[in-house]
């Protein structure tokens, strides 16, 4: 006899999709079933409350990426409003740059200026 593999999916959402579809034959074939002997009724709402679950997630994971992509929108005004607000106080603190922690800014004194992640030049005040 030639050897076969029966593939059992590692991705939840495809092993509750089979399983889904193992307990609606199962349920079609009623006591003809060879699956008669499993125990359906602990795990057929499990099997139900996991696809459930499963759902929402899927709903939560694509409203999470609408309400990111709309964060991203505003994001580049938030940016520059807050270099703004650290020019302004840069501006009126020349002399002790430290007080703009004050404004939760983290100032570091002791790092000369470099790139930050978006390719412009940090402030350095000397």
């Amino acid at each position: 006899m030639k050897t076969v593999r029966v593939e059992v999916p590692a991705n939840e959402t495809e092993l509750l999709v089979l399983a889904g579809k193992i307990m609606a034959k199962h349920t079609d074939l009623g006591a003809a079933s060879p699956l008669t002997g499993l125990d359906w009724t602990a795990n057929g709402p499990r099997i139900t409350q996991a696809t459930d679950f499963d759902n929402q997630a899927t709903v939560s994971h694509q409203k999470g990426e609408q309400f990111t992509e709309k964060r991203d929108v505003l994001m580049p005004d938030v940016r520059e409003f807050e270099r703004s607000c650290r020019d302004v106080l840069l501006g009126l603190n020349r002399s002790n740059p430290r007080a703009l922690a004050d404004f939760s800014f983290v100032v570091n004194d002791a790092v000369p200026a470099k790139k930050n992640g978006n390719g412009t030049a940090a402030v350095a005040v000397h």
